[in-house]
């Protein structure tokens, strides 16, 4: 089986990587660029999405048959130090940023593409309606989105921390469960359908 295989996101609605952080009065919330200004979904943030759709397909019976093969949460993600004093261990997979593909980035990140890179970013408002109807006072927030986009990531088992024999296996169960990506996901931002390919 192979040790490596490309995660496939395709993202159907503006998205929203976020920061944390605002840019004045340009947008309250602005989103998580890569080098030369290109989006990117951070691999942290992915590897979150990947844990969390392991942990619900495994509380829903749908990774029994991988029983023999252990916790496949904690072998795959590994676990977090614990009130306990039990020490974490960091799991068998890695999981890189989700990009746009090397060819296409190439490009974009040519100094005179400017104006296209700018073409995949959106500023959108939002307000708070009161009972009457009418927009209530100091409720206007804006915020940074990407326009809808294919991303890929890879996802590798570390050789120095062997991952089950089926791992793809186990993920291609669990993928149905992500259905958005970035922050804002409960705000109807993010829409995405991920997949595997060239999984052994």
């Amino acid at each position: 089986m192979s040790a490596a295989v490309t995660l496939k996101l395709d993202i159907h609605d503006y998205w929203h990587p976020g920061t944390g952080r605002g840019r004045g009065a340009g947008a309250d919330a602005i989103v998580h660029r890569a080098s030369h200004g290109l989006p990117e979904l951070p691999g942290r943030s992915l590897r979150g999405l990947l844990r969390e759709a392991l942990r619900e397909a495994a509380q829903y019976g749908w990774l029994d048959e991988f029983d023999a093969e252990g916790d496949p949460v904690e072998t795959l993600f590994g676990t977090r130090d614990t009130q306990a004093g039990q020490r974490s261990h960091p799991g068998s997979l890695r999981v890189d940023s989700a990009r746009l593909p090397d060819e296409l980035a190439c490009w974009l990140a040519l100094p005179e593409q400017i104006a296209q890179r700018n073409l995949l970013y959106r500023t959108v408002y939002s307000t708070a309606i009161d009972a009457h109807g009418s927009a209530r006072d100091g409720s206007l927030r804006s915020q940074e989105v990407i326009v809808p986009l294919t991303l890929y990531a890879r996802i590798e088992a570390l050789p120095d921390a062997p991952a089950p024999e089926r791992w793809q296996a186990m993920l291609e169960r669990a993928l149905p469960l992500i259905n958005a990506v970035g922050s804002k996901r409960r705000r109807g931002l993010g829409r995405a359908t991920l997949t595997l390919e060239n999984a052994a």
